[in-house]
């Protein structure tokens, strides 16, 4: 099911350009880091050090895996590391302008490095999706019910959707998303979703003070 969420460019008008494709969940998770988990004294006692940002422990009293922001990722043959992001009403690249192509929505700048770990090339979010091969990377509110899809088709060089890689290679670049303006400027969490077929982790958004601000 397609909906028309991609960014428009503005050169003195607004253009559509790009739809975030929202698919059924597919692809596979083929090494999911473990977690440590700490004595159930030692999680009370964090717990109550972190009682004001409940996010910093939601992996101990949830049965979601969560990883952290500059921590790799290993799936479908990508190792996947996100470092941050900015939540924004619109930016400017060269001469451009881009904006949400729907009104009451803002945009997410998400950084990201990916290297392709595989022995062969492959491409990052390619276009055309194969189960069980190719990871997603979505957002997802508090709830992990509700997801936004990556936007598409924007000719952004840093863009790292559809980039392609020989084996060993890494590449620094951006998602974009976007996201309602009551989820962008709520107080709740919101979360990276990287997934595999059935298999999902998560990672907050923003840290947890900046999520307050």
């Amino acid at each position: 099911m397609k909906a028309n969420y991609g960014l428009r460019l503005r050169t003195g008008w607004k253009r559509h350009l790009g739809t975030i494709t929202e698919l059924s969940m597919a692809s596979a998770v083929n090494d999911t880091s473990e977690y440590s988990k700490l004595p159930q004294a030692d999680q009370l006692y964090f717990m109550y050090q972190n009682i004001n940002t409940p996010d910093a422990y939601a992996s101990m009293i949830t049965d979601y895996p969560y990883f952290q922001a500059e921590e790799p990722v290993f799936m479908g043959g990508w190792e996947i590391t996100y470092h941050d992001c900015e939540i924004v009403e619109s930016f400017e690249e060269g001469s451009f302008i881009y904006t949400a192509s729907e009104e009451g929505c803002q945009i997410v700048r998400a950084r990201f490095t990916i290297t392709n770990i595989g022995s062969k090339q492959n491409t990052f979010l390619p276009m055309v999706y194969t189960i069980a091969e190719d990871p997603l990377v979505q957002l997802t509110d508090s709830s992990h019910e509700n997801y936004y899809e990556v936007a598409d088709g924007l000719i952004l060089k840093s863009n790292l959707v559809s980039e392609t890689l020989n084996p060993g290679v890494s590449m620094d670049g951006e998602l974009f998303f976007q996201l309602p303006d009551e989820v962008a400027q709520g107080t709740e969490q919101v979360y990276i979703v990287i997934s595999l077929e059935d298999e999902e982790i998560f990672c907050p958004l923003l840290e947890a003070e900046e999520a307050e601000e």
